[in-house]
């Protein structure tokens, strides 16, 4: 389960979050969307303990975020799968590489790693890419890639995505979408942050507008939408 109770974020310059009161429970899927420059990145790195908020409590299960020791949050974003919209991957390693590091870094055994890359990646459609360089990759590869990163985290109990389809054309976005749904099925609380309410493939989720630093509007699911089987390379 995941809490935001009267989360404020502030900067000496700006205030981005007002007061952010949402609930997520364990195994459901939250598209949180809002305009530009609403908080939504913000929100997420707080979620991830990159931050701390000014005002409130974050809760993941039963470890309140704010105030954690360095070495507690670490473990949280050990136990948290995560698409950025631009990943950032090591460009001199292979897309295969890549996808083990992030389990590597989580105590994963080289060849379990290797093994678990390669089928994240099988899974996202991008297969033919182990052996490319993170560097000669397009925009979309990389995007890809970062989604094998998190599918590969088979052991997360918590998937968070910052805007993982801006990048995608809209059929691949359908594709994520439904991957989403997948990774929610098998017992993932999913959290996206979106420009676009709508998350293709997701199936029925809840969804949260974010503006002003405030929730100014809460559904309680959205209609569900027919999953794409697969995806043109």
């Amino acid at each position: 389960m995941v809490r935001f109770i009267h989360v404020a974020r502030s900067y000496p310059d700006c205030e981005v979050l007002v007061d952010v009161s949402l609930c997520v429970d364990t195994g459901e899927a939250l598209v949180i969307s809002g305009p530009p420059a609403a908080g939504k990145t913000t929100l997420l790195r707080l979620l991830l303990g990159l931050e701390d908020p000014t005002h409130g409590w974050i809760v993941v299960d039963d470890l309140v975020l704010g105030g954690s020791s360095p070495e507690v949050l670490a473990a949280h974003r050990r136990r948290v799968a995560f698409i950025a919209q631009q990943p950032l991957l090591v460009p001199d390693l292979t897309a295969e590489q890549n996808v083990a590091l992030s389990l590597d870094v989580c105590g994963a055994l080289p060849a379990q790693a290797r093994s678990a890359a390669a089928e994240a990646l099988e899974r996202a459609g991008v297969a033919h890419l182990r052996d490319r360089l993170a560097a000669s990759l397009s925009s979309s590869e990389r995007c890809w890639v970062g989604v094998a990163r998190a599918l590969a985290r088979r052991e997360a109990s918590l998937l968070v995505a910052d805007e993982p389809s801006a990048e995608l054309p809209a059929r691949e976005a359908r594709v994520l979408g439904a991957l989403l749904q997948e990774e929610r099925a098998h017992g993932k609380t999913i959290v996206v942050a979106s420009r676009e309410p709508s998350v293709g493939g997701l199936g029925a989720h809840r969804l949260a507008l974010l503006d002003g630093g405030r929730i100014t509007l809460e559904t309680a699911a959205a209609p569900r939408i027919r999953s794409v089987a697969g995806r043109a390379s």
